[in-house]
């Protein structure tokens, strides 16, 4: 799973550019990595690689918008998610963009931005909610990004 961890870094921060925010986090995550028991189901929606890879987003200025609708500025209720817009949605501002999100998917990213790694397991939703979490995740890396990570496309072909 530190194959994620750094792939996530590489392909987010150019090496001519230096973040030592991002550089702490990757040690942070390794450290947490060697305590860790990894989620049977792989990395893909493994919860501590998911957290790090959201946070990456934060640091890089990438991080969702999840509080009110990206479009209005409504609190809600967010029904949607658009990786163009960068953010939830309501469903009166919902365009061809956005695709159905769940509250629990919305706040299961939140919690995993706010907990330190080492509660990432603690405080992410599973199942349906995780795999949502996952295509924003992938969705972001994509659009704002321009890459998957292949370490993560291995699994999915699994």
């Amino acid at each position: 799973m530190a194959t994620v961890g750094i792939e996530a870094v590489l392909q987010l921060f150019a090496e001519s550019d230096p973040s030592p925010r991002a550089y702490q986090a990757l040690v942070r995550f390794l450290e947490v990595l060697g305590d860790y028991a990894p989620s049977p189901d792989g990395p893909a929606t493994d919860p501590l690689a998911m957290s790090f890879q959201f946070k990456l987003l934060w640091v890089a200025g990438l991080a969702p918008n999840l509080d009110a609708c990206t479009s209005c500025g409504d609190d809600g209720p967010l029904t949607a998610f658009s990786v163009a817009a960068g953010g939830a949605m309501c469903a009166a501002c919902r365009d061809a963009t956005a695709s159905d999100v769940s509250g629990d998917a919305l706040e299961g990213i939140r919690a995993l931005l706010e907990a330190p790694l080492a509660d990432a397991t603690r405080v992410a939703p599973r199942g349906t909610s995780a795999a949502e979490m996952l295509h924003i995740l992938e969705g972001i890396h994509a659009y704002h990004g321009g890459f998957r990570l292949r370490t993560l496309a291995r699994q999915h072909l699994a």
